[in-house]
């Protein structure tokens, strides 16, 4: 305190301040010695302090929240260049390439990435369930005699029997 009795710290200041010294430093007699309650005084005044700020100067809260949304606009642009960057390696414009290195990498990436993709293909299918199972039965009753025909198809294999059952 000053001598007009106006503060030169906040009060959050001298929180922390005290907060942050080592137990050996602290003064014993003070009586607050939970740091958890002192930590939790302080957020809440931090929060207070913040609020009263934005009552009092909505436009420094607006400019914050600006600041905040800019950058964030900022990051979100850069994702986007990077995943552009990354599409190109896919869908590359060939007048863009001085030299012929620079397509035989191109041709190189693309050559691999098809690779990878075959890899995955073959993996996919080695491990794919077993295909589903059809299975169709007809009866017919032509001429005083049933027959039973039973179609089974599992993938491309397919298998038909017919069956009489009386006469």
């Amino acid at each position: 305190m000053t001598p007009s009795s106006k503060s030169t710290q906040s009060l959050e200041d001298v929180i922390e301040r005290y907060v942050n010294i080592s137990e050996h430093d602290r003064d014993k007699s003070c009586g607050i010695q939970n740091r958890e309650y002192l930590l939790n005084i302080l957020k809440k005044l931090k929060v207070e302090d913040d609020m009263a700020i934005q009552v009092a100067n909505p436009d420094h809260a607006m400019n914050l929240n600006m600041e905040e949304l800019q950058l964030e606009v900022r990051n979100l642009q850069h994702q986007l260049y990077m995943a552009e960057e990354q599409l190109r390696l896919y869908e590359p414009d060939p007048l863009k390439f001085s030299s012929m290195m620079e397509l035989e990498s191109c041709e190189k990436t693309l050559l691999d990435t098809m690779a990878r993709l075959d890899e995955r293909k073959d993996k996919e299918n080695e491990t794919s369930d077993i295909p589903p199972l059809t299975m169709q039965m007809f009866l017919d009753t032509n001429g005083g005699c049933q027959t039973l025909k039973m179609i089974l198809q599992v993938g491309c294999l397919k298998m038909e029997t017919t069956t009489v059952l009386f006469a």
